[in-house]
């Protein structure tokens, strides 16, 4: 008699917010060894529209689509950017809303794969939970000082600018050197999970 082998784990599907993110996540799930499908892309998120006309408009079809590739569970993941209320907050009430809309068009069985990641503010925050990590890259001026100016305190800095000021004329161009700092992260390191709550979120999804 054969032996028996473990089956192997299915995918999980990404509804992401750019292009940054569609290549950058890639290369940090491969770190990890999760299996992933291709990410869709719903581009943007208009901040002034209430989360039941954003989950209408631009994240349903999205997540509709990854639903089915037989998938183990839809993970969006977005922004935070400027909202008052905290990357959690905002999370369980897009999670809510989303799952109500699935449940309505796929059942209760579409609804119970989905997730939200909110990085907190930005994706770029996120980079930053491995200052040291991403100064490795030698896309930055000689003796930035990354590690300084977060402090292990990454959800918390103006990433963005952060960044821009340490590199060469101060050019950070989003989908261009995201995804090349992403490659940097060390995500298997507890410090990284630890100095970025809203990424050590989106990783403990991504592991379940």
């Amino acid at each position: 008699m054969g032996r028996t082998t473990k089956r192997e784990a299915l995918p999980i599907g990404l509804v992401v917010e750019g292009a940054t993110e569609y290549r950058a996540l890639p290369l940090i799930l491969n770190r990890l060894g999760v299996r992933f499908t291709t990410p869709s892309v719903f581009q943007g998120q208009p901040i002034q529209a209430s989360i039941r006309q954003f989950v209408a408009a631009r994240l349903l079809k999205h997540v509709r689509v990854q639903l089915t590739r037989s998938v183990a569970r839809v993970i969006v993941v977005l922004d935070r950017e400027t909202r008052k209320e905290s990357a959690r907050d905002f999370g369980d009430k897009l999670t809510l809303e989303l799952k109500k809309q699935v449940k309505r068009l796929e059942g209760e069985a579409g609804s119970d794969k989905i997730a939200v990641a909110v990085a907190d503010r930005s994706f770029e925050n996120w980079l930053l939970a491995d200052p040291d990590g991403i100064e490795r890259s030698n896309l930055f001026r000689r003796n930035a000082g990354l590690n300084g100016k977060v402090a292990c305190h990454a959800d918390e800095r103006d990433a963005k600018s952060i960044l821009q000021n340490a590199m060469p004329r101060n050019w950070y161009e989003r989908p261009i050197h995201g995804p090349q700092l992403a490659a940097h992260i060390r995500v298997e390191a507890a410090k990284v999970r630890f100095c970025s709550k809203s990424f050590a979120s989106f990783l403990r999804m991504v592991q379940q």
